[in-house]
């Protein structure tokens, strides 16, 4: 039974994974194939204002404009198509390639002033070229000493594991940059970091970003759990293994006001490595959970790989 559920997810192959709290483990339960629909929620502590994604179907003689509610966009012009396709906007995957992506905005001293768009299905090419429109945080701008008029749309090119500039128009009334593309990736909205200007880190408690790099670990790399909730009273790890059972714990964070290039500033940033040295290879299931006197605690969970 359980005595203090926190989290829930659904694998691939339909079981229902529950972290109980009260009880130091995670459960899993079998669902039958069908009768049932699984609801997945927030993990709490951050608004969960995350942007619905868009999809239409746009018929290939015609073409058409595909947006999502906060402006994120794209215009398909007509006979870009071979066939009718349902094109889809929604978030990108910040943590696909993380490391990289922080690094190569490293090298070009560039900044993030947005989060990643996917705009799908990923790798789809056109005849001619379609114009994205991707939306900026306009208070990002000034908070890292940023030209406005410098701005630009990049692509993370997967093969290169690089960034790569587009030609951009920038519209400062709607605070949103456009570029055509003849294909389909991930996009985000950047610029030079000028240094000026740079805001101090939020202490507002709320999630802002969580995850755990190097995802896979490799030849015993340690692991390091980073959490940035604002300022927090306490923030603590937990790790299970595929059988529920808790194989690593820790509210050893090490604090920082960092900005990992995530689109979202400098951040009160909390870290935790894990020597895996005690672990075996597989995959695992981790809970950091950051608490604050009068506020709902913020849990960030997800799976990392340890390859050996």
């Amino acid at each position: 039974y359980l005595t203090e559920p926190i989290d829930a997810a659904v694998a691939p192959d339909g079981s229902l994974w529950i972290t109980d709290s009260g009880r130091d483990r995670i459960v899993r339960y079998t669902l039958p194939v069908s009768g049932y629909a699984v609801a997945s929620y927030s993990t709490g502590g951050g608004a969960s204002g995350a942007v619905e994604p868009a999809r239409r179907v746009v018929d290939h003689r015609d073409g058409a404009k595909v947006e999502r509610d906060d402006g994120a966009g794209v215009h398909v012009p007509k006979d870009a198509l071979d066939v009718d396709l349902e094109i889809t906007i929604d978030k990108g995957d910040e943590n696909l390639d993380k490391e990289q992506k922080t690094a190569k905005r490293r090298d070009m001293k560039i900044k993030a002033v947005s989060e990643e768009v996917e705009y799908g299905p990923e790798g789809t090419t056109f005849n001619t070229p379609v114009t994205l429109t991707v939306p900026y945080d306009a208070n990002m701008i000034a908070a890292q000493g940023i030209n406005e008029d410098e701005l630009k749309v990049y692509y993370w090119n997967p093969a290169l594991k690089d960034w790569q500039a587009m030609s951009s128009t920038v519209d400062k009334k709607n605070k949103a940059v456009s570029a055509q593309t003849s294909h389909f990736s991930g996009y985000q909205v950047g610029g030079p970091g000028g240094g000026i200007g740079v805001a101090a880190a939020i202490d507002e408690f709320g999630l802002r970003d969580g995850y755990v790099f190097p995802n896979p670990s490799r030849g015993g790399a340690s692991v390091t759990f980073r959490l940035q909730p604002g300022l927090a009273d306490s923030v603590e790890v937990r790790v299970y293994d595929l059988s529920g059972r808790k194989v690593h714990s820790s509210s050893d964070f090490r604090l920082s006001v960092l900005d990992d290039g995530n689109g979202k500033g400098n951040q009160n940033t909390y870290d935790h490595a894990w020597d895996v040295s005690g672990v075996g290879s597989g995959v695992y299931t981790f809970v950091i959970t950051a608490k604050k006197a009068g506020q709902s605690d913020i849990r960030k969970t997800g799976k990392v790989g340890i390859v050996k």
